[in-house]
């Protein structure tokens, strides 16, 4: 089963997920194992993350917002796009992380992951 990493540096026996997004393929037994720590992920059930478009670019901030990034809304789209937008800023992830799981019946799975995994490090 192909398992996914939502952050880098976990090893288990001989693999090994370097950065964030690695994927190995290990055993079903050992696979369901590694997904019940919330670390990792099926690479079947992750959605396609897809690369920002021209339409996706970050919004510019206004001369007046220059300064204070918190008071710049959470853009709406990809999540390449917010997580753009988010960097790695605790704030920012916390804020995307509410908008994300308020605004859809059906949150995106690898989007609240990685915006956790920003929300913990922070």
């Amino acid at each position: 089963m192909k398992i996914g990493s939502t952050d880098g540096g976990h090893g288990v026996g001989q693999y090994f997920w370097e950065k964030e997004g690695d994927v190995q393929d290990v055993p079903d037994e050992m696979a369901l194992e590694l997904l019940r720590n919330g670390i990792f992920y099926r690479v079947e059930d992750a959605p396609v993350v897809p690369e920002p478009s021209e339409e996706d670019e970050e919004p510019k901030q206004s001369e007046e917002d220059k300064g204070n990034e918190d008071v710049e809304p959470v853009p709406s789209g990809s999540a390449a796009l917010i997580m753009k937008w988010v960097g790695n800023s605790a704030d920012r992830a916390q804020r995307a992380l509410d908008a994300e799981q308020s605004g859809t019946a059906d949150p995106r799975v690898v989007l609240v992951r990685q915006l956790k995994v920003i929300i913990n490090k922070g």
